[in-house]
Protein backbone atom coordinates (compact mmCIF):
# COMPACT_ATOMS: atom_id res chain seq x y z
CA UNK A 1 0.00 0.00 0.00
CA UNK A 2 1.39 3.47 -0.88
CA UNK A 3 2.69 5.46 2.08
CA UNK A 4 0.11 8.23 1.55
CA UNK A 5 -2.76 5.75 1.68
CA UNK A 6 -1.38 4.21 4.85
CA UNK A 7 -1.22 7.65 6.43
CA UNK A 8 -4.73 8.53 5.25
CA UNK A 9 -6.11 5.25 6.53
CA UNK A 10 -4.42 5.84 9.87
CA UNK A 11 -6.08 9.25 10.09
CA UNK A 12 -9.52 8.02 9.08
CA UNK A 13 -9.53 5.10 11.52
CA UNK A 14 -8.38 7.20 14.47
CA UNK A 15 -11.01 7.45 17.19
CA UNK A 16 -10.16 11.14 17.59
CA UNK A 17 -11.02 12.03 13.97
CA UNK A 18 -14.56 12.72 12.77
CA UNK A 19 -15.69 12.87 9.14
CA UNK A 20 -18.30 15.50 8.29
CA UNK A 21 -21.54 14.12 6.86
CA UNK A 22 -24.54 15.68 5.14
CA UNK A 23 -26.67 15.20 8.23
CA UNK A 24 -27.82 18.52 9.72
CA UNK A 25 -28.41 19.03 13.43
CA UNK A 26 -32.10 19.76 13.93
CA UNK A 27 -31.30 21.71 17.10
CA UNK A 28 -28.98 24.14 15.37
CA UNK A 29 -31.71 26.70 14.67
CA UNK A 30 -32.62 26.74 18.35
CA UNK A 31 -28.99 27.49 19.23
CA UNK A 32 -28.98 30.44 16.83
CA UNK A 33 -32.23 31.81 18.28
CA UNK A 34 -30.96 31.49 21.84
CA UNK A 35 -27.73 33.30 21.04
CA UNK A 36 -29.48 36.15 19.26
CA UNK A 37 -31.94 36.56 22.14
CA UNK A 38 -29.14 37.03 24.64
CA UNK A 39 -29.15 33.63 26.30
CA UNK A 40 -25.80 32.25 27.45
CA UNK A 41 -25.08 29.37 29.79
CA UNK A 42 -22.85 26.32 30.07
CA UNK A 43 -25.08 24.13 27.88
CA UNK A 44 -25.24 26.72 25.12
CA UNK A 45 -21.48 27.14 25.33
CA UNK A 46 -21.02 23.39 24.84
CA UNK A 47 -23.41 23.47 21.88
CA UNK A 48 -21.31 26.20 20.23
CA UNK A 49 -18.07 24.31 20.85
CA UNK A 50 -19.60 21.12 19.41
CA UNK A 51 -20.85 22.88 16.27
CA UNK A 52 -17.45 24.51 15.65
CA UNK A 53 -15.34 21.42 16.37
CA UNK A 54 -13.04 20.74 13.39
CA UNK A 55 -13.64 17.58 11.38
CA UNK A 56 -12.49 16.23 8.04
CA UNK A 57 -14.34 16.45 4.75
CA UNK A 58 -13.29 14.05 1.99
CA UNK A 59 -13.76 14.35 -1.75
CA UNK A 60 -12.29 12.32 -4.61
CA UNK A 61 -8.82 13.45 -5.58
CA UNK A 62 -8.72 15.76 -8.59
CA UNK A 63 -5.08 14.93 -9.23
CA UNK A 64 -4.12 13.71 -12.69
CA UNK A 65 -0.82 12.63 -14.14
CA UNK A 66 2.10 10.90 -12.43
CA UNK A 67 1.27 9.95 -8.86
CA UNK A 68 3.40 10.59 -5.82
CA UNK A 69 2.81 7.68 -3.46
CA UNK A 70 3.74 9.90 -0.51
CA UNK A 71 1.22 12.68 -1.25
CA UNK A 72 -2.24 12.28 0.28
CA UNK A 73 -3.64 14.86 -2.17
CA UNK A 74 -2.94 12.42 -5.00
CA UNK A 75 -5.42 9.97 -3.47
CA UNK A 76 -8.07 12.18 -1.84
CA UNK A 77 -8.98 15.82 -1.47
CA UNK A 78 -9.13 16.31 2.30
CA UNK A 79 -10.27 19.55 3.92
CA UNK A 80 -10.61 20.55 7.57
CA UNK A 81 -14.00 22.12 8.28
CA UNK A 82 -16.24 22.91 11.27
CA UNK A 83 -18.66 20.13 12.18
CA UNK A 84 -21.60 22.39 11.36
CA UNK A 85 -22.08 23.40 7.74
CA UNK A 86 -23.59 26.67 8.98
CA UNK A 87 -20.71 27.73 11.21
CA UNK A 88 -20.71 31.26 9.80
CA UNK A 89 -24.33 31.68 10.88
CA UNK A 90 -23.24 30.73 14.37
CA UNK A 91 -20.49 33.37 14.36
CA UNK A 92 -23.01 35.93 13.09
CA UNK A 93 -25.42 35.00 15.87
CA UNK A 94 -22.71 35.55 18.47
CA UNK A 95 -21.94 38.99 17.02
CA UNK A 96 -25.66 39.89 17.19
CA UNK A 97 -26.09 38.74 20.78
CA UNK A 98 -26.66 41.39 23.47
CA UNK A 99 -24.00 39.48 25.44
CA UNK A 100 -21.51 39.48 22.58
CA UNK A 101 -18.51 40.60 24.64
CA UNK A 102 -19.17 38.11 27.44
CA UNK A 103 -19.63 35.23 24.99
CA UNK A 104 -16.42 36.06 23.14
CA UNK A 105 -14.45 36.42 26.37
CA UNK A 106 -15.80 33.10 27.68
CA UNK A 107 -14.92 31.36 24.40
CA UNK A 108 -11.38 32.75 24.09
CA UNK A 109 -9.59 29.67 25.39
CA UNK A 110 -12.05 27.29 23.73
CA UNK A 111 -11.59 28.99 20.36
CA UNK A 112 -7.83 28.58 20.66
CA UNK A 113 -8.26 24.88 21.42
CA UNK A 114 -10.54 24.48 18.40
CA UNK A 115 -8.04 26.21 16.11
CA UNK A 116 -5.22 24.10 17.50
CA UNK A 117 -7.26 20.95 16.81
CA UNK A 118 -7.90 22.16 13.25
CA UNK A 119 -4.20 22.74 12.63
CA UNK A 120 -3.32 19.30 13.99
CA UNK A 121 -5.77 17.80 11.50
CA UNK A 122 -4.20 19.86 8.73
CA UNK A 123 -0.82 18.49 9.75
CA UNK A 124 -2.13 14.92 9.74
CA UNK A 125 -3.23 15.32 6.10
CA UNK A 126 0.01 17.05 5.02
CA UNK A 127 -1.35 20.61 4.92
CA UNK A 128 0.57 22.23 7.78
CA UNK A 129 3.79 22.05 9.77
CA UNK A 130 5.84 24.02 12.32
CA UNK A 131 7.10 26.51 9.73
CA UNK A 132 4.26 26.58 7.22
CA UNK A 133 0.50 26.37 6.85
CA UNK A 134 -2.04 27.61 4.33
CA UNK A 135 -3.68 30.16 6.64
CA UNK A 136 -2.02 33.08 4.83
CA UNK A 137 -3.71 31.89 1.63
CA UNK A 138 -7.11 30.99 3.08
CA UNK A 139 -7.25 34.13 5.27
CA UNK A 140 -4.62 36.64 4.03
CA UNK A 141 -5.26 39.08 6.88
CA UNK A 142 -6.01 38.43 10.56
CA UNK A 143 -7.67 41.84 10.74
CA UNK A 144 -10.74 42.40 8.62
CA UNK A 145 -9.73 43.09 5.03
CA UNK A 146 -11.20 42.93 1.54
CA UNK A 147 -8.58 40.29 0.62
CA UNK A 148 -10.28 37.81 2.97
CA UNK A 149 -12.60 35.83 0.72
CA UNK A 150 -14.39 33.78 3.39
CA UNK A 151 -14.36 30.78 1.04
CA UNK A 152 -12.66 28.41 3.49
CA UNK A 153 -15.04 27.23 6.20
CA UNK A 154 -12.34 26.64 8.79
CA UNK A 155 -11.34 30.31 8.93
CA UNK A 156 -14.34 31.06 11.17
CA UNK A 157 -12.18 29.56 13.95
CA UNK A 158 -9.40 32.03 13.17
CA UNK A 159 -11.86 34.93 13.21
CA UNK A 160 -13.33 33.71 16.49
CA UNK A 161 -9.85 33.64 18.07
CA UNK A 162 -9.22 37.18 16.87
CA UNK A 163 -12.55 38.55 18.07
CA UNK A 164 -12.28 36.74 21.41
CA UNK A 165 -8.86 38.28 22.03
CA UNK A 166 -10.16 41.74 21.10
CA UNK A 167 -12.95 41.26 23.64
CA UNK A 168 -10.39 40.35 26.31
CA UNK A 169 -8.19 43.31 25.40
CA UNK A 170 -11.12 45.63 26.00
CA UNK A 171 -12.21 44.02 29.27
CA UNK A 172 -9.30 42.20 30.93
CA UNK A 173 -5.72 42.97 29.88
CA UNK A 174 -4.26 40.26 32.11
CA UNK A 175 -6.36 37.56 30.41
CA UNK A 176 -5.58 39.08 27.02
CA UNK A 177 -1.85 38.68 27.67
CA UNK A 178 -2.34 35.16 29.01
CA UNK A 179 -4.07 34.20 25.77
CA UNK A 180 -1.19 35.59 23.70
CA UNK A 181 1.24 33.65 25.88
CA UNK A 182 -0.69 30.49 25.09
CA UNK A 183 -0.56 31.26 21.37
CA UNK A 184 3.20 31.65 21.67
CA UNK A 185 3.49 28.03 22.80
CA UNK A 186 1.62 26.70 19.73
CA UNK A 187 3.94 25.92 16.85
CA UNK A 188 1.89 26.64 13.75
CA UNK A 189 2.41 29.91 11.82
CA UNK A 190 -1.26 30.84 12.20
CA UNK A 191 -0.71 31.31 15.93
CA UNK A 192 2.36 33.45 15.31
CA UNK A 193 0.20 35.55 13.03
CA UNK A 194 -2.30 35.95 15.87
CA UNK A 195 0.54 36.94 18.21
CA UNK A 196 1.85 39.52 15.74
CA UNK A 197 -1.68 40.88 15.37
CA UNK A 198 -2.19 41.13 19.14
CA UNK A 199 1.20 42.76 19.67
CA UNK A 200 0.49 45.39 17.02
CA UNK A 201 -2.98 46.09 18.44
CA UNK A 202 -2.00 46.58 22.10
CA UNK A 203 0.66 47.71 24.52
CA UNK A 204 0.90 44.33 26.25
CA UNK A 205 4.57 43.99 25.30
CA UNK A 206 7.49 46.37 24.96
CA UNK A 207 8.91 47.14 21.49
CA UNK A 208 12.03 45.16 22.43
CA UNK A 209 9.89 42.13 23.32
CA UNK A 210 8.12 42.47 19.98
CA UNK A 211 11.43 42.52 18.16
CA UNK A 212 12.84 39.50 20.00
CA UNK A 213 9.75 37.51 19.08
CA UNK A 214 9.91 38.65 15.46
CA UNK A 215 13.55 37.57 15.14
CA UNK A 216 13.12 34.12 16.68
CA UNK A 217 14.33 31.06 14.76
CA UNK A 218 17.29 32.95 13.34
CA UNK A 219 15.09 35.58 11.73
CA UNK A 220 12.93 33.10 9.79
CA UNK A 221 9.69 34.96 10.54
CA UNK A 222 11.06 38.26 9.28
CA UNK A 223 10.91 36.78 5.78
CA UNK A 224 8.32 33.99 5.85
CA UNK A 225 5.32 34.55 3.56
CA UNK A 226 3.22 32.56 6.05
CA UNK A 227 3.13 35.58 8.39
CA UNK A 228 3.70 38.32 5.81
CA UNK A 229 0.76 40.66 6.44
CA UNK A 230 0.95 40.56 10.24
CA UNK A 231 4.76 40.88 10.20
CA UNK A 232 4.52 44.17 8.30
CA UNK A 233 1.73 45.43 10.58
CA UNK A 234 3.86 44.64 13.63
CA UNK A 235 7.03 46.24 12.24
CA UNK A 236 5.04 49.31 11.21
CA UNK A 237 3.74 49.72 14.77
CA UNK A 238 7.01 49.14 16.65
CA UNK A 239 9.54 50.85 14.37
CA UNK A 240 8.95 54.43 15.62
CA UNK A 241 9.19 53.16 19.23
CA UNK A 242 12.42 51.17 18.98
CA UNK A 243 15.57 52.42 20.69
CA UNK A 244 18.69 53.01 18.63
CA UNK A 245 20.28 49.64 19.47
CA UNK A 246 17.12 47.67 18.67
CA UNK A 247 16.58 49.66 15.45
CA UNK A 248 20.14 48.95 14.38
CA UNK A 249 19.64 45.22 15.06
CA UNK A 250 16.47 45.07 12.96
CA UNK A 251 18.04 46.97 10.06
CA UNK A 252 21.15 44.78 10.16
CA UNK A 253 18.95 41.69 9.85
CA UNK A 254 17.11 43.22 6.92
CA UNK A 255 20.28 44.32 5.10
CA UNK A 256 21.62 40.76 5.44
CA UNK A 257 18.58 39.52 3.48
CA UNK A 258 16.69 36.24 3.72
CA UNK A 259 18.73 33.04 4.04
CA UNK A 260 19.26 30.90 0.94
CA UNK A 261 17.76 27.91 2.77
CA UNK A 262 14.29 29.46 2.53
CA UNK A 263 14.26 29.13 -1.26
CA UNK A 264 14.21 26.36 -3.84
CA UNK A 265 17.50 24.69 -4.64
CA UNK A 266 17.01 25.14 -8.38
CA UNK A 267 17.01 28.95 -8.24
CA UNK A 268 19.98 30.41 -10.08
CA UNK A 269 22.28 32.81 -8.27
CA UNK A 270 20.93 35.61 -10.44
CA UNK A 271 17.31 34.79 -9.59
CA UNK A 272 18.08 34.49 -5.89
CA UNK A 273 19.99 37.78 -5.93
CA UNK A 274 17.03 39.54 -7.52
CA UNK A 275 14.65 38.18 -4.89
CA UNK A 276 16.96 39.27 -2.07
CA UNK A 277 17.33 42.76 -3.53
CA UNK A 278 13.56 43.12 -3.84
CA UNK A 279 12.86 41.92 -0.30
CA UNK A 280 15.56 44.08 1.28
CA UNK A 281 14.37 47.12 -0.70
CA UNK A 282 10.74 46.49 0.29
CA UNK A 283 11.46 46.10 4.01
CA UNK A 284 13.74 49.15 4.18
CA UNK A 285 11.25 51.22 2.19
CA UNK A 286 8.47 50.23 4.57
CA UNK A 287 10.59 51.25 7.56
CA UNK A 288 11.35 54.62 6.02
CA UNK A 289 7.67 55.18 5.30
CA UNK A 290 6.74 54.25 8.88
CA UNK A 291 8.73 57.23 10.17
CA UNK A 292 11.96 57.86 12.00
CA UNK A 293 15.45 57.67 10.57
CA UNK A 294 17.14 54.62 9.13
CA UNK A 295 20.52 53.74 10.62
CA UNK A 296 23.39 54.55 8.29
CA UNK A 297 23.79 50.98 7.00
CA UNK A 298 20.10 50.79 6.10
CA UNK A 299 19.99 54.20 4.48
CA UNK A 300 23.06 53.41 2.37
CA UNK A 301 21.64 50.05 1.27
CA UNK A 302 18.29 51.58 0.35
CA UNK A 303 19.99 54.31 -1.71
CA UNK A 304 22.03 51.65 -3.52
CA UNK A 305 18.96 49.57 -4.37
CA UNK A 306 16.93 52.60 -5.45
CA UNK A 307 19.72 53.57 -7.85
CA UNK A 308 19.93 50.01 -9.20
CA UNK A 309 16.14 49.63 -9.60
CA UNK A 310 14.71 53.13 -10.22
CA UNK A 311 11.39 51.65 -11.41
CA UNK A 312 10.57 50.17 -8.00
CA UNK A 313 7.82 51.99 -6.08
CA UNK A 314 5.80 51.11 -3.01
CA UNK A 315 2.27 50.27 -4.07
CA UNK A 316 -0.76 52.22 -2.96
CA UNK A 317 -2.54 51.34 0.27
CA UNK A 318 -1.20 48.10 1.79
CA UNK A 319 -0.79 45.83 -1.24
CA UNK A 320 2.89 45.26 -0.59
CA UNK A 321 2.01 43.62 2.73
CA UNK A 322 0.46 40.59 1.01
CA UNK A 323 2.36 37.83 -0.83
CA UNK A 324 -0.35 37.97 -3.49
CA UNK A 325 -3.22 40.34 -4.21
CA UNK A 326 -6.60 39.51 -5.70
CA UNK A 327 -5.75 41.50 -8.81
CA UNK A 328 -2.01 40.96 -9.14
CA UNK A 329 1.11 40.09 -7.19
CA UNK A 330 3.54 42.35 -5.38
CA UNK A 331 5.46 44.66 -7.66
CA UNK A 332 3.12 44.51 -10.66
CA UNK A 333 1.36 47.64 -11.89
CA UNK A 334 -2.06 47.88 -13.57
CA UNK A 335 -1.99 47.28 -17.32
CA UNK A 336 -3.59 49.34 -20.06
CA UNK A 337 -7.10 48.26 -21.06
CA UNK A 338 -7.37 46.12 -17.94
CA UNK A 339 -11.10 45.66 -18.58
CA UNK A 340 -10.59 44.52 -22.18
CA UNK A 341 -11.69 40.92 -21.50
CA UNK A 342 -14.87 42.22 -19.87
CA UNK A 343 -15.83 43.89 -23.12
CA UNK A 344 -14.71 41.15 -25.54
CA UNK A 345 -16.93 38.28 -26.69
CA UNK A 346 -16.46 34.85 -25.11
CA UNK A 347 -14.89 33.49 -28.29
CA UNK A 348 -12.41 36.36 -28.38
CA UNK A 349 -11.40 35.82 -24.76
CA UNK A 350 -10.93 32.09 -25.33
CA UNK A 351 -8.78 32.74 -28.39
CA UNK A 352 -6.50 34.97 -26.33
CA UNK A 353 -6.26 32.35 -23.59
CA UNK A 354 -5.37 29.66 -26.13
CA UNK A 355 -2.28 31.56 -27.27
CA UNK A 356 0.89 29.51 -27.04
CA UNK A 357 2.60 32.36 -25.17
CA UNK A 358 0.02 34.34 -23.24
CA UNK A 359 1.19 37.82 -22.24
CA UNK A 360 1.41 39.04 -18.67
CA UNK A 361 -1.01 41.81 -19.59
CA UNK A 362 -3.64 39.28 -20.73
CA UNK A 363 -3.17 37.34 -17.51
CA UNK A 364 -4.02 40.49 -15.56
CA UNK A 365 -7.03 41.11 -17.84
CA UNK A 366 -8.18 37.54 -17.18
CA UNK A 367 -7.83 38.07 -13.42
CA UNK A 368 -9.84 41.29 -13.72
CA UNK A 369 -12.61 39.38 -15.47
CA UNK A 370 -12.59 36.83 -12.63
CA UNK A 371 -12.93 39.65 -10.11
CA UNK A 372 -15.74 41.62 -11.75
CA UNK A 373 -17.78 38.85 -13.40
CA UNK A 374 -17.13 35.48 -11.70
CA UNK A 375 -20.26 33.92 -13.20
CA UNK A 376 -19.08 34.59 -16.75
CA UNK A 377 -15.55 33.48 -15.86
CA UNK A 378 -16.87 30.22 -14.43
CA UNK A 379 -18.85 29.61 -17.62
CA UNK A 380 -15.70 30.17 -19.71
CA UNK A 381 -13.78 27.73 -17.53
CA UNK A 382 -16.58 25.21 -17.96
CA UNK A 383 -16.27 25.55 -21.75
CA UNK A 384 -12.54 25.05 -21.53
CA UNK A 385 -13.02 21.94 -19.39
CA UNK A 386 -15.73 20.48 -21.61
CA UNK A 387 -14.31 21.12 -25.09
CA UNK A 388 -10.59 21.03 -24.71
CA UNK A 389 -7.73 19.31 -22.96
CA UNK A 390 -6.33 21.45 -20.15
CA UNK A 391 -2.81 20.62 -21.25
CA UNK A 392 -3.44 22.47 -24.52
CA UNK A 393 -3.73 25.73 -22.61
CA UNK A 394 -0.98 28.09 -21.54
CA UNK A 395 0.28 27.62 -18.01
CA UNK A 396 -1.33 30.35 -15.99
CA UNK A 397 0.61 31.27 -12.86
CA UNK A 398 -1.24 29.64 -10.00
CA UNK A 399 -2.00 32.94 -8.32
CA UNK A 400 -3.83 34.18 -11.43
CA UNK A 401 -6.05 31.14 -11.79
CA UNK A 402 -9.38 30.92 -10.01
CA UNK A 403 -8.94 30.55 -6.27
CA UNK A 404 -8.43 26.89 -5.47
CA UNK A 405 -11.49 27.05 -3.26
CA UNK A 406 -13.70 27.37 -6.34
CA UNK A 407 -12.82 23.78 -7.12
CA UNK A 408 -15.31 22.86 -4.43
CA UNK A 409 -18.81 22.43 -5.79
CA UNK A 410 -20.30 24.47 -2.96
CA UNK A 411 -18.41 27.50 -4.24
CA UNK A 412 -19.07 26.83 -7.91
CA UNK A 413 -22.80 26.23 -7.49
CA UNK A 414 -23.80 29.88 -6.94
CA UNK A 415 -21.67 30.96 -9.91
CA UNK A 416 -23.32 28.63 -12.41
CA UNK A 417 -26.32 29.91 -14.41
CA UNK A 418 -29.63 28.44 -13.27
CA UNK A 419 -32.38 28.68 -15.95
CA UNK A 420 -35.85 28.95 -14.46
CA UNK A 421 -37.53 25.61 -13.91
CA UNK A 422 -34.35 23.62 -14.38
CA UNK A 423 -33.89 20.81 -11.84
CA UNK A 424 -31.24 21.42 -9.22
CA UNK A 425 -29.41 18.21 -10.11
CA UNK A 426 -28.88 19.54 -13.64
CA UNK A 427 -27.02 22.70 -12.72
CA UNK A 428 -25.31 20.91 -9.86
CA UNK A 429 -23.93 18.44 -12.41
CA UNK A 430 -22.57 21.34 -14.44
CA UNK A 431 -21.02 22.80 -11.30
CA UNK A 432 -19.40 19.46 -10.55
CA UNK A 433 -17.97 19.18 -14.04
CA UNK A 434 -16.62 22.73 -14.07
CA UNK A 435 -15.18 22.41 -10.58
CA UNK A 436 -13.41 19.14 -11.29
CA UNK A 437 -12.06 20.44 -14.59
CA UNK A 438 -10.78 23.67 -13.08
CA UNK A 439 -9.23 21.92 -10.11
CA UNK A 440 -7.52 19.36 -12.33
CA UNK A 441 -6.15 22.17 -14.43
CA UNK A 442 -4.73 24.01 -11.43
CA UNK A 443 -3.26 20.79 -10.08
CA UNK A 444 -1.46 20.19 -13.37
CA UNK A 445 -0.21 23.78 -13.32
CA UNK A 446 1.26 23.37 -9.89
CA UNK A 447 2.91 20.11 -10.94
CA UNK A 448 4.27 21.43 -14.24
CA UNK A 449 5.43 24.85 -13.04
Amino acid sequence: MPAALRQLWKVLTSESVVIRTNIHDSGFIDVLKQLKSGEWDIQLRQDVIYALSPVLELQPSIHSGPRDDKAISHFADVEVVPRSRDAQLLINAISESPKNQQILSDLADDATSLLKAAMLLFEMVQKAGPFWDWSYFDQPSISQHSQNSGLSDWTVLLELCRDAWLALRDTNLLDARRLVERWRTLRFPVFRRLCFFAMSESDLYSPEEFLAYLLEDDGWWLWSICVYREKFRLVDSIWPKLGSDAAAELVARIVSGPPRSMFRDDLSNEEFGGIVDRQVWLHLSKLKKAGGFLPESGDAKLSELCARYPEWRLEDEDRSEFPTWAGHAIGETPVEKQDEFVNLTDDAVLRRLRAREISKEDLVRWQHLLDVDPQRASALLAQMAEKDSWKAYPRFPKRLAVARHLSRTAAWGPLMPRPNGRPQRAWQSEANRAAVGEAAYQDSLARDS
